[in-house]
């Protein structure tokens, strides 16, 4: 049986496995929110609508950071803000709505992606909703929402949807190139952030919960964490091209004839571009 999948991906072009990726994945959040997500109860009486968190989850596709790693650009936001303050405060089916909405409108009118990879975000943002709805509640039922219990169940959420979604673009570049990819440069960077992230948005809850006239100063941290990923960003992208571009120099020096001199040349070009 293995074999016979193993022909069948062959067959298939790198956009067809993406594509089969993307579908998978939709059936699989489906499948999740009819049997068992929009059944859950939200955690606080206050209703936060879709379209709130649609907004927020919009703004935070619209100011990404971007990261280079290997060949591609894996971008990071600030999502688990919303994620976190829906999960508190959102009916659960307004936060798989607003999840999904707002990343749609985010990645369709304003980074103009195209259809295939619309389609694999907005698949893989479903499933990372029904997910973190399914992890957070079970555990948050074991006692208080803003103690201790509620950082745990919170942190194991958002580690958990970094490491899934680590895994599904892994698995899409691996498709599509159709040969393996390593993830430690996408976990490492992932994580650290989602971290941040996560504290950042304990914090919005805790506010919300006890002062909501005070929710304001969230605007004024975001945009303090917004802008230190994004110089990290930059420090990053100029020291992989320092990187390349001091290998190809170390490869010409060290070819033997012209014709290798130009060839390493070349190959450090293309890797830059």
């Amino acid at each position: 049986r293995g074999r016979r999948h193993s022909r069948i991906l062959a067959r298939l072009s790198g956009d067809q496995r993406i594509w089969a990726l993307s579908s998978c994945m939709a059936l699989v959040s489906l499948g999740l929110y009819v049997l068992i997500v929009r059944r859950l109860q939200p955690v606080h009486p206050l209703p936060v609508p879709w379209w709130v968190l649609g907004a927020m989850f919009g703004l935070a596709e619209v100011f990404v950071v971007k990261f280079e790693i290997r060949r591609g650009t894996v971008s990071f936001s600030l999502n688990e803000i919303p994620l976190v303050l829906g999960l508190f405060f959102a009916d659960p089916t307004n936060l798989v709505l607003g999840q999904t909405a707002g990343a749609a409108a985010a990645l369709a009118l304003h980074r103009r992606q195209k259809p295939i990879k619309l389609a694999f975000n907005l698949s893989l943002l479903s499933l990372q909703a029904c997910l973190a709805l399914l992890v957070f509640h079970p555990i948050l039922s074991l006692g208080d929402p803003l103690g201790p219990v509620g950082w745990g169940a919170t942190l194991l959420v958002t580690h958990t949807l970094d490491v899934v979604s680590s895994l599904m673009v892994g698995m899409a570049i691996s498709l599509r190139e159709a040969k393996p990819i390593a993830l430690r440069g996408l976990l490492g960077v992932g994580t650290a952030i989602t971290f941040a992230n996560t504290g950042l948005a304990l914090l919005a809850v805790i506010i919300v919960w006890a002062h909501p006239a005070s929710s304001w100063l969230l605007l004024v941290a975001a945009v303090v964490v917004f802008l230190g990923f994004h110089a990290h960003g930059s420090l990053r992208r100029a020291h992989n091209q320092l990187r390349l571009l001091y290998e190809s120099h170390r490869a010409a020096e060290a070819a033997s004839d012209v014709e290798s001199m130009l060839f390493s040349t070349l190959s450090g070009a293309r890797d830059m571009l």
